[in-house]
């Protein structure tokens, strides 16, 4: 029976029921569902239990770990274009995404116990317009991001003196203002630290040293703020405007402009083209979260409540008393009638101040001085939060107020006077059953909000629209495979035969796994052009997932940034276009077209070929480009989120688990608790993973930058992220032990570097590619093609010149603290005892794969042990190295490398001779007497740095009857660092999340993955423990579960379901890959592979048809030995499409070998 599965996610609003009421909060994190960046920066100690989360309360930003159970699903944030699903228990059910949201939301005004309940989030403003996320933003057909913004502000005194902040060396003085209504800590989630207008501040008048004064009183000017001390002042900020915005500009989008090509705007911004700067963010409003700040316009139909909660009870439980919420109605109409009698009351007013024209003057007098004397008072009361239409309009009333009294007191009649009175004191008897600063409809105030209710409209996988569904209804799907489609996706063939040609899915049968798919051919070029023939669908059919991939450059989801890059159908392009030239996707239709809202607020449908996605490509391993300067830096960094608050505190408790590691690593008795062993064990293990990595990146990385010729575009771009990732991981280890090794200024200026460089080159290619499709929509030819093509040529060759360079000297800073982290710590030495060491710490992870001691020790016969202690290298003499021909099962040494051998034409030299060739006699020897069934290596006499290997797929999953080829390379400083190992793909896309089409083996001992402890390379592991991981850890019977993070979701109905699936496809690139090898051999296994299929191609073949006809609803476990053991039944119907045709060109393949299936 699988295992509930977690109905609790990151950004989730819950409440929990406490003896002061209800109390709302907001997730921070769920141990169930994270990505794999998450599982890479979280330390032990950081990561959740399972079904646990961490909760932020609201309003305090109290943080709290606790079972989900124990929360209620308040409301879920979901965005347009998240896939969610409604989860059905024991069943299946289709899928949907996101096409827009509608979210309701009680907020509250700001320094007041007023509430406004259910108003739109679509008509709440941020308090801070331009910002830095997403900061997508448009100007003059170019799009950009935001990188930093100065912000001028300016400050308004009590007595009418008035400054402006704007200089960033003032505005930090700024900031240590504080506002007297924000009791939370500044680090809290719901604290907000930016100013905005009418917001009142407490600080030290010595703080505005420095600011530009508009106007000046005896009491604030700049000479005050040198003299004043610490005398404090309370300031209101009466206006905050983006002074300056640094931009980076990405590329510049099709304007229907033949004549040239515009420069990009300037990288600073000024206030003038801040005016026309427009916003690429149409959806803002469906992230409204509990503890944003917003300002509202109060609108007629509002409900504003007066809230008095009691003790510690929160505004939210307040609100939702039921006798309160049905006393609304009540109190709206009470309010109406109020406002209906003051609109009278101030006529009657007016009537009789124009009876006092005559004591104007006077009357002014009293005004000003019984206005300073209220003013005092209302500071006295703390009303900080009173709007400038607030301010008016009281002011007014009460200039009038005290204006009559004095009028009637000098000259009515006492009959006169009466009246009044009473009606004044009506007047008050009436205002007391409304709380004062109720708000004004049309007046503008600071809201925060507290409580929000969002409803979705989502389009399933049969293609229909539900609309207003209760987020809370919704699973949200965060783990998404790529045969997952929707209506209005754009596929292509798996195997296409014309490149032209897309399809738009109109449909998908989630249970049988297959689509309705419109094929569409695109119009040319020419037609294009002219703007006079649309796309047109040539044919429909029913096809399986698994025959279809997702197109390669339509990506699109709503809320992707685009720009356009041709004139779509009907548009005049002998001028510029009335659009602008980039926008977000709003929706996407089956009829092939998207619909697009640009950035001036306009709307159109476009076809894909009319669009480039940037989302797509900028979002690219985008956290590589804000990783900060360094982690182990005394000050707070970006990165530094992860640490725990005991991490924190202090250095003694880095110096308590630094001296607690060391003992544990000796193997010694520890003086410290259990406690504190368990903590050093972690930190050892974490050590050694962070380690691990970046010494095994730095190698290969080296490797590339050695090889002669230029770095292309693709690699310079991989080797900047190699080194973000790699100066990432160093960082950890400053955070472990301490230190400051990879805080140096020279190695933060080069990491600050290669950063700027990244971003550069992934701008280049950004906007190569839109000019390239903008030139090819327009048919246009450049003059100079040659010309322009070597300069390009040229540019490139600079560029590549310049990032090798830089990236060789951040690889030469890198590795010199790595040494010295190994050197000061100890590290080799500190193996070698613990190796020697009869004890072990209790909670070290055992070594899964292979003893290395044990293996060492192997029986061999003395030739071969004589043999082995002949030194061995590529100059061997041939009549020695024939001896190591040895007719063993499983290994064998032969001649030389093929020329098929994927690292046949890499160098290698190695750098201690004597260490490296003690390596190979260990690797040979272990190959020689432990190499499990199954698995076949092969060595080459030329190259002793060099192996090949071939791996037969485990019975029992859905490898069975497959066979897997690797080509190995022993790095330079082997053992040292782990071995270059590069997979053979032979079918289309991955068949196991570890397997790359590319090549690339993700798994932890080879440094391409993370892991702990005996998963992680060290100079005592070897080839075998590779080899063995790969068969054992990867080819597995759910490899599903290999995705990071994906383990965490084993027992859950959605797992189940995802892992089922995962094997159909897995099972289908296994056919496949079979099927191309009969016909594509590798030189090195030829003879062993041809009498492979001989023996288990019918048998595969045999084996899977009879699935076919078998019937098992569950799933389960089956008594026939001949249907699958491991999740596979009851097969889809989409699976037996593609598997039928897989199967015949299995047999059509084989046959060529003369191998008959029956």
């Amino acid at each position: 029976m699988a295992a509930a599965a977690s109905r609790i996610f990151e950004e989730d609003e819950v409440s929990l029921s406490t003896a002061n009421g209800l109390r709302c909060g907001l997730v921070l994190e769920s141990a169930q569902y994270f990505s794999s960046d998450e599982e890479e920066d979280n330390s032990y100690f950081d990561r959740l239990k399972k079904g646990t989360i961490r909760v932020a309360w609201h309003p305090d930003g109290e943080e709290e770990v606790t079972p989900e159970t124990k929360v209620q699903l308040t409301d879920r944030s979901l965005m347009p274009g998240d896939v969610v699903r409604r989860l059905v228990e024991g069943r299946e059910s289709q899928k949907g995404f996101v096409t827009g949201t509608k979210v309701k939301c009680h907020v509250q005004i700001l320094g007041r116990n007023r509430v406004i309940c259910d108003i739109d989030s679509r008509h709440l403003v941020p308090l801070k317009f331009w910002d830095t996320e997403p900061g997508d933003i448009y100007l003059d057909s170019w799009v950009g991001k935001i990188e930093s913004i100065v912000e001028s502000v300016t400050l308004k005194f009590p007595d009418g003196a008035r400054c402006v902040v704007d200089d960033q060396k003032f505005y930090d003085q700024l900031c240590m203002f504080e506002d007297p209504m924000e009791s939370r800590d500044r680090d809290s989630e719901f604290c907000m630290n930016e100013f905005y207008c009418g917001q009142q501040l407490n600080g030290y008048l010595r703080n505005l040293d420095g600011a530009t004064w508009l106007k000046t009183t005896k009491k604030h000017c700049p000479q005050a703020t040198k003299k004043a001390g610490i005398k404090e002042i309370r300031v209101t900020v009466e206006s905050v405007e983006a002074k300056s915005i640094d931009v980076h500009w990405l590329c510049q989008g099709f304007t229907g402009n033949q004549e040239s090509k515009m420069s990009s705007p300037p990288a600073k911004l000024n206030q003038e083209d801040i005016k026309r700067l427009k916003k690429l963010d149409c959806f803002k409003s469906s992230s409204t979260q509990i503890g944003e700040k917003a300002f509202y316009t109060i609108r007629p139909h509002d409900n504003i409540l007066a809230v008095h909660p009691k003790g510690k009870q929160s505004l939210v439980s307040y609100i939702l008393q039921s006798d309160l919420l049905q006393c609304k109605e009540q109190q709206m109409n009470m309010r109406n009638q109020l406002a209906k009698e003051e609109d009278e009351e101030e006529g009657e007013e007016e009537e009789e101040e124009r009876e006092g024209e005559g004591q104007k003057e006077e009357e002014a007098v009293v005004d000003n001085e019984e206005e300073e004397k209220e003013e005092e008072e209302a500071d006295d009361e703390g009303d900080a939060y009173s709007s400038d239409s607030s301010e008016g309009d009281g002011g007014g009333a009460k200039k009038k107020r005290s204006v009559r009294k004095h009028h009637h007191h000098a000259g009515g009649s006492v009959q006169t006077r009466r009246l009044h009175k009473k009606r004044r004191q009506r007047l008050n008897r009436k205002r007391t059953r409304v709380e004062p600063h109720q708000g004004r409809v049309g007046e503008t105030l600071p809201v925060e909000v507290i409580y929000t209710a969002s409803a979705a409209d989502i389009m399933w996988q049969n293609g229909t629209l539900e609309t207003d569904i209760p987020s809370t209804d919704l699973f949200p799907i965060h783990h998404l495979d790529e045969l997952e489609f929707f209506p209005g996706d754009y596929v292509t063939s798996a195997d296409p035969t014309d490149m032209d040609v897309y399809g738009v899915v109109e449909k998908v049968n989630h249970t049988e796994r297959t689509c309705i798919v419109h094929w569409i051919q695109p119009s040319s070029v020419e037609a294009q052009s002219t703007s006079q023939k649309v796309p047109e669908t040539v044919s429909t059919e029913e096809l399986s997932v698994y025959d279809l991939k997702d197109h390669a450059l339509y990506k699109f989801r709503p809320g992707h940034l685009v720009v356009r890059v041709a004139a779509s159908p009907g548009d005049v392009i002998d001028g510029p276009l009335e659009r602008a030239a980039a926008g977000q996707v709003f929706s996407l239709a089956v009829d092939g077209r998207l619909k697009v809202q640009w950035a001036d607020n306009s709307t159109s449908f476009c076809f894909p070929q009319e669009l480039y996605l940037i989302s797509e490509e900028w979002s690219d391993d985008s956290d590589s480009d804000s990783d900060s300067s360094s982690s182990s830096s005394g000050e707070e960094s970006e990165n530094s989120s992860w640490e725990t608050e005991s991490e924190n505190t202090g250095s003694d408790d880095g110096s308590a688990i630094d001296e607690c590691y060391q003992w544990i690593l000796t193997g010694f008795n520890s003086p410290f608790s259990d406690k504190e062993n368990e903590v050093a064990a972690f930190q050892k293990a974490e050590l050694d993973c962070h380690l691990g990595f970046s010494r095994s990146t730095l190698t290969k990385l080296e490797q590339l930058l050695a090889e002669e010729g230029r770095l292309e575009p693709q690699h310079i771009i991989h080797s900047f992220k190699e080194i973000l990732h790699i100066h990432r991981s160093c960082g950890k280890l400053d955070r472990l032990l301490s230190t400051k090794y990879f805080d140096s200024e020279a190695l933060i200026d080069v990491i600050a570097n290669v950063r700027s460089e990244l971003k550069i080159e992934k701008t280049l290619k950004v906007a190569k590619q839109v000019m390239d499709m903008i030139n090819n929509s327009e048919n246009k030819e450049d003059e100079g093609e040659e010309e322009k093509k070597k300069k390009e040529e040229e540019e490139e060759e600079e560029r590549s010149k310049r990032a090798k360079e830089l990236c060789q000297a951040a690889c030469s800073l890198l590795k010199d603290q790595i040494s010295n982290v190994c050197k000061n710590y100890d590290i080799a030495a500190v193996e070698l005892r613990e190796e020697e060491s009869p004890c072990t710490p209790s909670k070290a992870k055992p070594n899964l794969d292979l003893d290395i001691t044990k293996c060492s020790e192997a029986s061999a016969d003395d030739a071969m042990e004589t043999l082995l202690k002949t030194p061995v290298t590529p100059q061997t003499p041939a009549d020695v190295r024939a001896k190591l021909q040895l007719n063993f099962d499983g290994f064998q040494m032969i001649e030389e490398v093929p020329d098929g051998h994927n690292f046949k034409k890499t160098t290698h030299e190695a750098r201690s001779s004597s260490q490296f060739l003690t390596s190979i006699r260990k690797e040979l020897k272990l190959l020689k007497t432990s190499l499990p069934q199954g698995i076949s290596v092969r060595g080459f006499e030329d190259r002793m740095d060099l192996f090949s290997v071939m791996i037969e797929g485990p019975s029992h999953t859905p490898y069975e009857d497959g066979l897997f080829i690797f080509d190995v390379q022993l790095g330079s400083d082997y053992p040292e660092s782990p071995p270059s190992v590069h997979y053979i793909s032979f079918c289309t896309e991955r068949l196991n999340p570890n397997l790359y089409e590319e090549g690339k083996v993700c798994v932890s001992l080879l440094g391409t993955w993370t892991g702990r402890g005996t998963e992680v390379w060290s100079s005592k592991s070897s080839l075998l423990q590779v080899i063995i991981s790969i068969q054992g850890l990867i080819l597995v019977s759910e490899p599903y579960y290999n995705e990071a993070g994906y383990e965490k979701q084993r027992g859950c109905q959605q797992a189940h379901e995802n892992s089922r699936m995962y094997n159909e496809m897995a099972i289908l690139k296994m056919v496949q890959s079979m099927a191309r090898m009969a016909l594509q051999s590798n030189p090195v296994f030829q003879d062993e592979i041809k009498e492979f299929l001989q023996s288990h191609g019918p048998r595969m073949y045999k084996r899977l048809s009879s699935w076919m006809t078998a019937e098992n609803p569950d799933g389960a476990s089956c008594p026939d030995p001949s249907l699958p053991d491991f999740p596979l039944l009851p097969l889809s119907r989409g699976f037996l499409l593609s598997l039928k045709r897989a199967l015949s060109q299995l047999k059509t393949n084989l046959a060529t070998l003369n191998v008959v299936v029956e």
